[in-house]
């Protein structure tokens, strides 16, 4: 099982106040999913994220098109990143979480990799 920290502040972001109870849904599952690695791209389908949201395809797309315009994620080929990810999550330099942090980044496709990067 992994954990993912939040910041207490988050209840006090201008931002989430102007998001409607299913973009506030994915804004905090797109971070905090079983998906989500130590890089901040990961894959997760459509139907799986609709599913868990209670969203249509619709309603998924305009999120998406959403959070891509105000630069809080992106979206490519079933991949999503995480905008200022790093910035958010300090990882240790033990061997160990670097060896995963490079499985992690190693596993993303070379085509998704030059989109997102």
């Amino acid at each position: 099982m992994k954990y993912r920290q939040i910041a207490t502040n988050i209840w006090e972001d201008n931002y989430i106040f102007d998001l409607s109870d299913k973009e506030f849904r994915a804004f905090t599952y797109f971070f905090t999913n079983h998906k989500v690695n130590m890089v901040g791209i990961y894959e997760l389908p459509d139907r799986i994220i609709c599913s868990t949201l209670g969203a249509t395809l619709g309603e998924l797309k305009e999120i998406k098109k959403k959070f891509e315009a105000d630069r809080k994620y992106f979206f490519f080929n079933g991949f999503i990143f995480i905008n200022n990810f790093s910035k958010h999550n300090h990882f240790s330099s033990v061997p160990t979480v670097m060896d995963t942090y490079l499985h992690d980044f190693n596993y993303i496709p070379q085509d998704v990799l030059k989109h997102f990067l």
